[in-house]
């Protein structure tokens, strides 16, 4: 290490808290606790999980490299080099475990690979092993080990269907869980007072309408003044992201608490689903940029989605359902209705709509993470997003062909531009490449018998 490096690191020491709120500048990033490519850049795994499957109208056309990207997935287009869209991953390991069970039982399997603790309830299971991000996030020595993170988790009951992350087996009839966070404020609280900051004072702060950068502006100017242009720009950019944050949070209200004024959201609103989701995704990658975790889940919100209209879409997302899950149009009921797509007609417009947005917030999470600079690349190439779903298609609720794509080379470990088809293969071995890709030199996940990692990727 340099003298200038070490004076540097000497110096974001003696500012404390205000060094952490910073984003992981060249001259300060660690290794994490396992291994991190040559020049010791973190690397991230962030998944994201929506249920309902896909229509036909969501698969590429096209070969290997020259693949042509369907309106469904036309949000990723400007991404497109850095994507590893995955056709032929199978739920095998809960199709061998319990046959009769569909999509909307797989949530236990879809981190663990299984196996899951089962029957419970009608035609569903919890989980029984430890799941991926946990698996990971136990070899951090980040302030957060794991950020776990969902819209509205709280209303669903069924615990067979609500939890994508898992500390281990369950113990009796409850699954090991860690805690889902779904109120924005709480993630909020819970990424600063990580960081030393009291949340009395914290939720004092932001009663007042005040940024936390308040609490330590006067040490970051300091800081940010001794930074080259390239470091200061990245410094400005990272606060101005804090303030957004904290801007767009003014406007949601704190949860069984008095609205203040101006707060025009609900943090529990289902009309406001798009807008608590995108704060989620600004924390997660703030929190991956300052280097308080390295490992994150979304769950967008459970394996059904009952509760999800999307009138953010359009008047006819605010119409009448046939009442089969919720009086208005709910993601669980356009699944059904649209079937594969093949008959065409309203109902698979409107699922392929749908399918479309979730999309688009996939493509919203890459480019924020693209826009974060570390080293020569960004946060993104030092990353491997998941984007997954539980089903293949929402009508059958199959547990084959689930559209499934990585986002990020994480260090270059994969090979991305591609539209990778492995028909039949075990989610497992994606699973497991993910793990290598991170550093973890395991050889399975979940039973063996499914195999290790997919070389297809590379």
């Amino acid at each position: 290490m340099s003298s200038n490096a070490f004076c540097r690191r000497s110096f974001l020491k003696t500012l404390g808290l205000s060094a952490v709120l910073l984003p992981l500048l060249d001259f300060e990033v660690e290794r994490s606790a396992i291994a991190a490519p040559a020049g010791g850049l973190r690397k991230r795994f962030v998944s994201l999980f929506w249920p309902n499957g896909v229509t036909n109208s969501y698969w590429p056309t096209g070969g290997e490299s020259d693949f042509v990207l369907t309106d469904v997935l036309s949000p990723l287009a400007p991404h497109r080099s850095d994507l590893l869209i995955l056709d032929g991953i199978d739920n095998r390991a809960m199709m061998d475990q319990f046959p009769s069970y569909g999509g909307h039982a797989a949530m236990p399997f879809l981190l663990t690979g299984g196996n899951a603790k089962g029957p419970v309830g009608n035609l569903s299971a919890i989980g029984n092993s430890i799941s991926l991000d946990r698996h990971l996030a136990k070899q951090q020595t980040t302030p957060i080990d794991s950020l776990v993170v969902g819209v509205d988790n709280r209303e669903e009951r069924d615990i067979s269907v609500k939890y994508v992350s898992y500390n281990g087996p369950a113990v009796g009839a409850q699954p090991s869980v860690p805690a889902v966070l779904d109120d924005v404020h709480a993630i909020y609280t819970k990424l600063f007072s990580s960081l030393g900051v009291d949340p009395a004072k914290l939720a004092k702060l932001r009663a007042e309408r005040k940024s936390v950068l308040d609490f330590v502006g006067k040490d970051l100017e300091r800081f940010r003044g001794r930074l080259g242009n390239e470091g200061r720009e990245k410094v400005d950019l990272h606060l101005q992201s804090i303030r957004n944050i904290e801007g767009r949070l003014d406007q949601i209200a704190v949860a069984n608490a008095p609205a203040p004024p101006g707060a025009a959201i609900d943090s529990y609103s289902k009309d406001q689903y798009d807008t608590v989701a995108k704060v989620q995704i600004d924390m997660v990658v703030g929190a991956l940029a300052t280097g308080q975790t390295n490992i994150a889940s979304m769950l967008w919100s459970n394996a059904h989605n009952n509760s999800w209209v999307f009138k953010w879409l359009g008047d006819e997302f605010k119409q009448s359902g046939d009442g089969s899950f919720n009086p208005l149009r709910s993601h669980h009921e356009m699944a059904h209705r649209g079937g594969d797509g093949s008959g065409g007609g309203d109902d698979a417009r409107r699922k392929n709509t749908v399918d479309k947005y979730f999309i688009s917030q996939f493509a919203y999470l890459i480019a924020q993470c693209k826009a974060v600079k570390e080293g020569s690349g960004t946060l993104l190439d030092n990353s491997v997003l998941l984007l997954a779903n539980c089903m293949g298609n929402g009508a059958s609720h199959a547990n084959t062909r689930l559209p499934w794509i990585l986002a990020g080379s994480c260090g270059g470990y994969f090979r991305t531009g591609r539209y990778v088809k492995a028909p039949g293969t075990p989610l497992n071995r994606v699973l497991v490449s993910i793990a290598n890709a991170m550093g973890d030199p395991l050889t399975t996940f979940g039973p063996a018998q499914y195999g290790g990692a997919l070389a297809q990727l590379r």
